[in-house]
């Protein structure tokens, strides 16, 4: 996304000619000129329209503690996003980031016993999946994380996440705002789920997003929000600190390489004024320099209660790094986060919705190639 005001009226024209191109690829879908592949399998589809930061993990780790307690046989698909191998890959009981991203590492970590399998090709990783993955004593069920521009697999449960502080209706396309797709794709959400909320809306405040985003009745809208859960310590011998005792006494060094760190920024100011943020790009791979950088910045702060906190997805990357060992005698954390609606009312609609798809009968069968 560009900011200076200059580059962006720079920049108009490629957004212009990047919007045409995408929605012209929509319509060679919507008008039945390109193929796509229909699975009759409970596949979930969660995604977005805009680049970074809409919360997608948070979102996919709901559903499979949702679909875990009523025993279904879960498989994660992800395209692996800066990974260093290419193909397909299904993740070990020690997932390494640089082999299947940090994200699928990330849920592979807290749910060893479900299946993640890496591809930019989701239709070989679906077949692999049937094939390899299914379990016979259980239903199924397949999660497409970031697969919403992947058109080629038709029938799909879609769930579309927006970060409610950066609408649809105020962006703009690739390069000058943040939109990967055009807008008019919100029609093929079953769900729309309006992410990162700061506090509980009215009816009606709810129903003129409804409207705004011109939604139809088959749609349902939900909004969330990202609760922060205890910190972890990184390594064994870190002592045991909850996030409620971090108070304006602490220190904290905040290292993150996440799309948008000011989010938990404004979270943690809420606990202590006192805190030193070392950013990153994002997925940024942590290298020895950063950890002797990271190392200089705390040894400077001068306090007994001090610490270094990052976030779940950037432990992923920052665990294996050379060097990491400079850092264990430190009080090192990193900050697990999930997806939390604003009432019980709607969580409790977004897991019935979610049941009553999957408790569909289906009849797991070959692959059905159209040429719509």
């Amino acid at each position: 996304m560009i900011k200076n005001p200059i580059l962006k009226i720079l920049f108009y024209p490629f957004a212009f000619l990047y919007g045409m191109i995408v929605s012209f690829r929509n319509q060679l879908y919507d008008y039945r000129f390109k193929k796509t592949y229909e699975f009759p399998t409970h596949i979930i589809n969660v995604g977005n329209i805009s680049v970074g930061g809409t919360g997608k993990t948070p979102v996919v780790e709901y559903l499979i503690k949702l679909l875990k307690e009523q025993g279904y046989n879960i498989i994660v698909i992800s395209r692996g996003y800066k990974r260093k191998l290419g193909g397909l890959t299904v993740s070990t009981e020690k997932p390494d980031w640089k082999i299947i991203g940090d994200e699928p590492a990330q849920i592979k970590w807290k749910f060893p016993d479900v299946n993640v399998i890496v591809c930019a090709d989701r239709i070989e990783a679906i077949n692999y999946a049937k094939s390899n993955l299914f379990a016979e004593d259980k239903k199924n069920v397949i999660i497409l994380d970031d697969a919403y521009q992947y058109r080629k697999i038709k029938g799909t449960f879609n769930i579309l996440l927006m970060d409610v502080n950066k609408m649809v209706y105020d962006d703009y396309y690739l390069p000058v705002g943040t939109l990967r797709d055009s807008p008019s794709q919100i029609n093929r959400a079953k769900i729309v789920m309006l992410t990162k909320n700061k506090k509980d809306l009215k009816p009606m405040e709810k129903r003129v997003y409804f409207d705004k985003l011109k939604l139809l009745n088959y749609q349902k809208l939900y909004f969330s929000r990202i609760k922060y859960n205890d910190i972890v310590p990184a390594f064994k011998d870190s002592y045991v600190l909850k996030l409620k005792d971090i108070n304006k006494q602490y220190h904290i060094l905040l290292v993150t390489a996440i799309a948008k760190p000011e989010y938990l920024v404004e979270f943690l100011e809420t606990k202590t004024p006192n805190i030193i943020h070392v950013k990153y790009p994002d997925h940024h791979e942590f290298n020895i320099d950063d950890i002797i950088e990271i190392n200089n910045r705390f040894g400077k702060v001068r306090t007994p209660k001090r610490l270094i906190l990052t976030t779940e997805k950037d432990y992923m990357r920052l665990r294996t790094t050379e060097g990491i060992d400079y850092l264990k005698d430190y009080p090192v954390y990193y900050l697990p986060v999930e997806n939390e609606f604003l009432t019980e009312e709607e969580k409790e609609m977004f897991n019935k919705q979610i049941l009553d798809y999957v408790r569909k009968d289906y009849t797991i069968g070959k692959l059905h190639q159209r040429k719509n």
